[in-house]
């Protein structure tokens, strides 16, 4: 291969790629605006949304009253909780939309439970299927009635058993939380995130593939449909150099954008995670899985253009390859998201051996067998994403080198 003339057909690759630059500052620039933007809208929208639970007491008893008092303190405590006791009716609390949850504590709710020592009484929960904070209404309202009910029995204890500790009386068992990872490695706090943060970066990991086509397509059909391949053909480059310059030029900008990608990425997890904790949140996982996750990137793309390079000159328009280029990466890309709600390790070795021909399951393991059980089994999966990118390239060369390919028409013609 004579430098030279690669370097040539590099630059101009380059500079027909970046002619539109709407287009590049779009696939370059909005992934570092976007993720994070996005990130911190979902943080702050969730975090600043109110919860809103409506109590009907319809016992006026002193325990429908301490379960009030109760409510309202961790309203108080914990923020942005507002606990609305003026409502007489369900009715009319449901006609409010915005109310999360209501709870009705019915006539005789006192009487049963001090009438003896084993008295029960029962509270009607309405849910809002509807709202988005419901699950965290009715986790706040089982808190308040867990320790309504801890104070129900502590009373019982000092009526009936005076003598008896009361704290050890209600917690016979204590339990000790240590947190570890695969092979029973201390786990640092921040690592009980890893399974949100596997699913972002997985997220992440398709979206990062789009820039690859757009670009593999207009390098390749491209050329083709402006009919400048031709012209192309009969300089000195040999078609090994033309190919390799338009394939670098496709992975030069698509490893920008995948960079970009990258950092955008891990902004939106900090910005997510922030707003919902409302504190400052380190990555899980640490420099490794970044190291590892960029790694993953790149190779990913890698074999988004091997493919896309195989389409694109089998089509004969730019529309045609991006839009066959699109569907079959979708469809390859369906792997990542089966990850989210799977383990597509257990999956695969079991259940559909198939997947692992599939090179997307090759980055979703790259990522999943590292937090897993180290960085060996995820360079394992990491080698075979870069077989698969070179059998793929192969292929696509031979492809490329294809006479009848290479001149065929992008239309046809009237007569």
């Amino acid at each position: 291969m004579n430098f030279r003339r690669f370097k040539n057909i590099l630059w101009k690759e380059l500079l027909d790629l970046i002619r539109d630059r709407r287009t590049v500052l779009a696939t370059i620039i909005m992934p570092i605006i976007f993720y994070p933007a996005l990130g911190g809208l979902i943080g702050h929208v969730f975090r600043a949304q109110p919860v809103y639970i409506a109590y009907i007491d319809q016992d006026r008893s002193q325990y429908s009253k301490k379960l009030l008092d109760i409510l309202k303190k961790n309203a108080s405590n914990f923020g942005n909780y507002h606990v609305f006791s003026n409502y007489t009716h369900p009715a009319e609390a449901l006609t409010n939309l915005n109310i999360d949850i209501v709870i009705i504590i019915p006539k005789g709710f006192g009487n049963n439970i001090s009438s003896s020592l084993e008295g029960v009484s029962t509270v009607i929960l309405k849910f809002n299927v509807a709202s988005t904070k419901s699950g965290e209404a009715l986790n706040f309202v089982s808190s308040a009635l867990h320790a309504l009910s801890t104070l129900i029995v502590k009373e019982r204890v000092r009526r009936f058993a005076p003598n008896i500790d009361i704290e050890s009386f209600l917690n016979p068992i204590e339990s000790r939380l240590e947190l570890v990872g695969p092979g029973g490695r201390k786990a640092r706090p921040e690592e009980r995130f890893l399974y949100l943060t596997l699913m972002i970066l997985v997220l992440g990991l398709y979206f990062s593939m789009h820039p690859a086509i757009s670009f593999v397509a207009d390098s390749i059909t491209g050329e083709k449909e402006r009919r400048t391949l031709e012209a192309l053909l009969v300089t000195p480059a040999s078609r090994l150099e033309i190919l390799t310059g338009k394939l670098v030029a496709s992975l030069t900008l698509s490893g920008t954008a995948a960079a970009m990608n990258t950092i955008g990425v891990f902004l939106m997890y900090f910005m997510l995670f922030s707003g919902l904790a409302g504190i400052p949140i380190t990555i899980a996982g640490g420099i490794g899985l970044i190291s590892i996750y960029a790694v993953t990137v790149f190779l990913t793309i890698t074999v988004t253009v091997a493919i896309t390079l195989i389409i694109s000159v089998m089509s004969r328009s730019i529309r045609v390859a991006h839009s066959n280029s699109v569907a079959v990466v979708t469809a390859l890309a369906l792997v990542l998201f089966a990850s989210l709600y799977g383990d597509i390790e257990k999956i695969a070795s079991t259940l559909l051996p198939i997947l692992y021909l599939v090179p997307y399951t090759h980055s979703v393991l790259a990522l999943t067998t590292y937090v897993k059980y180290g960085l060996l089994y995820s360079v394992k999966h990491l080698l075979i994403l870069v077989f698969y990118t070179m059998m793929l390239l192969i292929l696509g060369a031979k492809l490329f080198t294809g006479e009848r390919m290479l001149i065929t028409p992008t239309r046809k013609r009237i007569q």
